[in-house]
């Protein structure tokens, strides 16, 4: 007898590479068979955002996300669907933290125990001397770095394991090492031996 858990992994596991890979028929299933999954994954994953209403937000970003990711970013063979799947709401939720939060509070909210974040951060003054036009080169910064990872990114040498690439784009936008060997199905020994053989040497191009 089939494992109807099973199957529904299987079949989730499908439609995220073929949404990745830009299939019209995955990108019109995986919404719409993910979509309450997923719901209650970001509820779990930003409880504040969900108390201001924002889950469904959360839900949105994360097939935004996926939509500006390569074929190929999520392997099925190194991990299961649902656990991509949760890192991507989780990068998804600090997406919605970044543009929902209020002016002169915390980009982020600071995180206390899995699933337990601070409620209401209160607002804080500007910096002394802190120009308006400050926010500009903030963003400017940002950009100028996410450029720069993406160069290391595509200097990863061919002969290095398949999954590197993608662990690096994790680590830029914002995962531990911990969380980034989860999303990929890897342990961290693993990861961090790949890092230090194949990145390391990579970083005098972010100087």
């Amino acid at each position: 007898m089939s494992d109807p858990a099973q199957n529904r992994r299987a079949r989730v596991a499908v439609l995220v590479v073929g949404f990745l890979a830009g299939d019209p028929y995955a990108r019109d299933a995986l919404p719409r068979e993910t979509w309450a999954d997923l719901l209650g994954i970001a509820r779990r994953v930003a409880p504040d955002l969900e108390a201001r209403g924002l889950a469904d937000d959360i839900v949105s970003e994360v097939f935004r996300l996926l939509l500006s990711r390569p074929a190929g970013h999520y392997d099925p063979d190194r991990g299961d669907p649902w656990g991509y799947l949760r890192e991507m709401a989780r990068l998804a939720a600090r997406d919605v933290h970044d543009r929902e939060a209020l002016a002169g509070t915390p980009r982020r909210p600071r995180r206390y125990a899995e699933g337990e974040v601070d409620p209401a951060p209160l607002p804080v003054p500007l910096e002394a001397g802190r120009a308006v036009g400050d926010a500009a080169e903030d963003f400017e910064d940002r950009v100028l770095g996410a450029i720069m990872a993406a160069s290391v990114i595509d200097a990863v040498p061919a002969e290095a394991p398949a999954w590197l690439s993608a662990a690096l784009s994790l680590a830029v936008e914002g995962l531990s090492v911990t969380e980034t060997a989860d999303a990929l199905r890897v342990s961290r020994f693993q990861l961090r031996r790949a890092l230090n053989r194949w990145a390391q040497p990579l970083a005098g191009l972010l100087r």
